[in-house]
């Protein structure tokens, strides 16, 4: 019953004639008014009809309104009545809403199906022009449709954990004989003959769910299989439900996760969690503790006991890896674009680390000892060793195993925290956070990545091997070698650029860069930039001396510089080179390089008079290689 449209619609009509019409109120008795539906029908099948909606005897009615239900075996096809609307209706209801003071209106059916039905008033409402209801009473009519024989309905609604089954393409519900249906508002009805007998077998599990009952006509079975005779309409529910499985764990206040649902024990150890029928990986997590990570087969509800075990941690000397000046930058990836954040470190006092984040604009204290941002943990932890960062997220709070990220040794733990699995990643010699991982224990939530971009904390310990060379064209080449000193590894995803030459990535931590013409003493700008690293060196080779030596870099970089270069040579020119010596330069050609080459080396050893003897060599390949060893 829509009762404030039919308040608006008499409010309406009354402001229009309140100016007209002098106010009369008229003392009413309780049976005066009545609102009937007639008159009792019987009709062939397939016929069509016309049922009269009257309102009689209500004075100073303005408005009025009535919602009737009958069986399915008829249908609502058109209603004719002044200044009407419909409220609500579905297969086998209406609400008609007329605002009038026209007391009739007509009903149009058509025949669907045999049999008797009542046409039974749910509500009715009668206002007059002030919005009050007028008391009334009501009478209806009945509706018989011939045929050959009498037809039932078996109306069926299912549930799953309170929620009604709207779409019904799949239903765990199957009918025995099937027969004609009809679907309408959720609910799904069959339509069989008198007397039939019919079978309804609930399927299980159903989506990972579980047969919990079904009522008949509000009589509950829990067996899945009913049997009803069509003497009647029936109305059939079927609930179903989850399996609980019921966790005890020999530790309160731990968090325990099956598949995508997860609950914490109680005080006494147990928690009851709700998971689909299958097969799933069970997590049990509780700092301190050993991490218990099983598969469990769920069919049904169940009992569940699972035995933690207490950590012995190997407490580590607590070091700072990180320096003032060390600053990094972190993209954030989640469901939207990336973020980038900046972490900056301002002073190291003992395990005190202070410093700034541009993530909130906010100035941080941290102590590695006690923990609290994962952006530090103690430099050099190994397998088995506490990490006080891990603390705050309900862990096994050590490091579980040592492997390699982008080239760095890192020590790898996971947390638990508010209905997320963390995964981290930390530079093991700076104890610098490389990369966070969060994954939802629900469906419902959405991870994302937290991933080390750029970062300086590690220039200290780039080694950079450079060696000059002179290819037969007269051009000089800077190789550039990159390695991580303390693991041995070669830096591969850096980009090396030589004043304004880009060097080539050739591979294997190696960057080569055609420099052209040369000069003893010229200075070279090297610049390295990676992922885990960003440095500038000035390097200049003097025109003698020794091959090897060590040049210092910005910051204490430290790189062994292998000087090669025919260049070096221009310089000694005073030297005799007698025709002997060039000759076994030559033949040494025919040996090791190819007839164009050798051609080519002739050329330019001829424009180098009085070279010292033995300085000069031949390489296959192409190159020529000269090596100054002042005497």
């Amino acid at each position: 019953m829509n009762r404030s449209v039919l308040a608006s619609f008499a409010l309406l009509f009354s402001f229009s004639t309140v100016l007209l019409i002098p106010l009369c109120i008229h003392a009413v008795t309780a049976n005066e008014a009545d609102i009937g539906i007639s008159p009792d029908t019987a009709v062939q099948s397939g016929a069509d009809f016309v049922l009269n909606v009257t309102v009689n005897n209500a004075s100073e009615m303005h408005a009025w309104d009535i919602d009737i239900k009958f069986r399915k075996i008829i249908k609502i096809t058109n209603v004719v009545a002044a200044s009407w609307v419909v409220s609500d209706y579905s297969y086998n209801y209406y609400e008609l809403a007329v605002n009038s003071t026209v007391a009739a209106a007509e009903l149009h059916f058509t025949t669907v199906y045999n049999g008797t039905t009542q046409i039974d008033f749910l509500d009715s409402t009668i206002l007059d022009s002030e919005g009050n209801e007028i008391p009334h009473t009501r009478s209806s009519c009945s509706v018989t449709v011939l045929g050959d024989s009498e037809q039932y309905f078996l109306n069926m609604h299912v549930s799953f954990s309170g929620y009604e089954l709207r779409e019904w393409g799949l239903s765990p519900l199957s009918v025995a004989p099937d027969t004609s249906r009809i679907y309408d508002n959720g609910t799904m009805t069959y339509v069989y003959d008198g007397c039939t007998n019919v079978t309804i077998q609930a399927a299980e599990p159903w989506d990972g769910y579980i047969h919990q009952y079904t009522t008949v006509d509000n009589a509950t079975c829990t067996t899945k299989a009913i049997h009803v005779t069509m003497d009647s309409d029936h109305e059939v529910s079927a609930f179903f439900r989850l399996p609980v499985l019921t966790v005890h764990t020999t530790e309160p206040d731990t968090e325990v996760q099956i598949g995508f649902n997860s609950g914490v024990t109680n005080s006494s150890g147990y928690v009851a969690i709700e998971s689909p029928v299958g097969n799933w990986t069970l997590k049990a997590a509780k700092w301190g503790y050993c991490d218990v990570i099983q598969n469990t087969a769920v069919t049904g509800d169940g009992v569940l006991d699972i035995h933690m075990n207490k950590i012995s941690y190997d407490y580590a000397p607590q070091a700072v890896g990180v320096r003032n000046g060390t600053w990094m930058t972190y993209e954030w990836m989640s469901f939207v674009a990336p973020l980038y954040y900046n972490v900056t470190v301002e002073n190291v006092a003992g395990t005190v680390i202070s410093g700034y984040s541009d993530f909130g604009a906010d100035h941080f204290l941290l102590d590695i000892s006690t923990g609290s941002e994962p952006w530090f943990i103690p430099a050099n932890l190994a397998v088995g060793q506490f990490i006080p960062s891990l603390v705050p997220f309900n862990s096994t709070a050590y490091v579980q195993d040592v492997v390699y990220w982008h080239a760095r040794k890192a020590v790898r733990a996971t947390g638990y925290d508010h209905g997320y699995v963390y995964t981290f990643y930390w530079d093991q010699r700076t104890g610098v956070l490389l990369e966070k991982q969060s994954a939802p224990l629900s469906r419902r939530l959405g991870g994302g990545v937290t991933r080390l971009a750029r970062t300086n904390a590690f220039d200290d310990d780039l080694t950079c091997r450079t060696e000059l060379k002179t290819t037969v064209s007269n051009e000089t080449t800077l190789e550039i070698n990159l390695m991580y000193e303390s693991y041995g590894i070669p830096v591969e995803d850096a980009f090396v650029t030589v004043g304004t030459k880009r060097a080539e990535n050739v591979g294997n931590g190696k960057y080569v860069a055609v420099l052209g013409e040369w000069e003893p003493n010229a200075t070279l700008h090297v610049h390295i930039e990676g992922l885990l690293v960003m440095k500038d060196l000035d390097v200049s080779f003097p025109a003698g001396g020794n091959t090897d030596f060590t040049l210092a870099l910005v910051a204490g970089l430290a790189a062994v510089i292998v000087i090669a270069s025919a260049a070096f040579l221009k310089k000694h020119r005073k030297t005799k080179q007698s025709t002997q010596t060039i000759a076994s330069l030559m033949g040494q050609a025919d040996n090791e390089a190819k007839p164009m080459v050798r051609r080519k080396a002739a050329l330019l050893i001829s424009k180098w008079h009085n070279i010292p003897e033995g300085l000069l060599h031949i390489r296959s390949g192409g190159t020529v290689k000269c090596q100054f060893f002042p005497k």
